[in-house]
This record gives structure tokens, sequence and C-alpha cells, in this order.
């Protein structure tokens, strides 16, 4: 069993690492809730303090409040309106570029889902969304020029999480 989950363990590190989500998905389903319970006390136990890219890793170098307040004012969108439950093109629009510059500020999903009370993989969709529509990436690139695009660029190349 241990060596088995060493094997598992080993593999879905290898399609992380090649950015290989068809085999990360059938890693992790494939798996029983033992084996994932295994896998992730297996994982964390490998994990060095001194890992290079846990050295890597920056903390994001601006708030989410700040992020939303500046996309916010890019796109015309209230702050009220941001945080609300509508649906609207610009609303959502706003909220999908907040996302983006986020994620590119070093924040997870999971942790601009906690924060703007979404849920991770509504995160992720609207950042794939602005890296796919060239309108609304320009109007990202604004945000991020007003934030202060040299921080955030600076943050991205030492490894902030995307």
């Amino acid at each position: 069993m241990v060596d088995d989950i060493r094997v598992l363990a080993g593999e879905l590190v290898c399609a992380v690492h090649d950015s290989d989500a068809p085999t990360c998905h059938r890693i992790l389903e494939n798996a029983s809730r033992g084996d994932l319970h295994a896998l992730a006390v297996c994982l964390a136990a490998s994990v060095r303090q001194d890992d290079p890219l846990l050295a890597q890793w920056k903390a994001p170098v601006v708030s989410v409040p700040e992020i939303v307040e500046v996309a916010c004012s890019v796109t015309g969108c209230s702050q009220r309106e941001f945080y609300g439950d509508e649906k609207y093109a610009d609303i959502v629009n706003a909220r999908h570029i907040a996302w983006w510059v986020g994620s590119l500020a070093g924040y997870t999903y999971v942790d601009l889902g906690k924060q703007m009370k979404k849920h991770h993989t509504t995160v992720m969709n609207g950042v794939q969304r602005v890296t796919r529509d060239p309108e609304l990436h320009k109007l990202a690139d604004q945000v991020v020029e007003r934030i202060g695009g040299d921080l955030i660029r600076i943050a991205a190349s030492q490894g902030a999480k995307t």
C-alpha cells in the first residue's frame, strides 16, 4: 500500500510539473478516499522548507480590495455591484478582470474565491475568459498599469502563483 501511494504521488507530481491536467484528473478521480488521504500525507511529508519551489513564492504585492477598486474604476462598475449577486455583463467583466489581475498578483483561485465569496472554479473560469478575450485582456492590462504594473510583473517573475 505504501509503495503504491508513493508511485501514485510520483505520477501526480510529474503530471503537475508537466502541466498535464488530464493525467492529474485521472489519478485523482481513480483514487479512493483512503488513497487521497494517504496521498496528501505522503506529499506533505515530502515537502522540504528549503524546497526551491517554496523559496520562489512571494506574497502578493497588492491587496484584493485595491484590485477590486481599480477594476471597478476601469470598468465603471460600483464596488457594491461587484460584490453583489447581479450578473450583468459589465459587472461580470469587472469580476473576471479583478480575478485575472489577482491571479497575476500572486493570489490563488481559492484565495480570490474566499475573499470575493465565489467558488474557486468560478474564479478560474473568469481568469480563463480574460485570457481568451482580447477586449477584456486590454481592460485587465489597464488595471495592471493603474495598480502599478511593474510591481505585479515583478511578483509574477519571482514565482508568484497564478
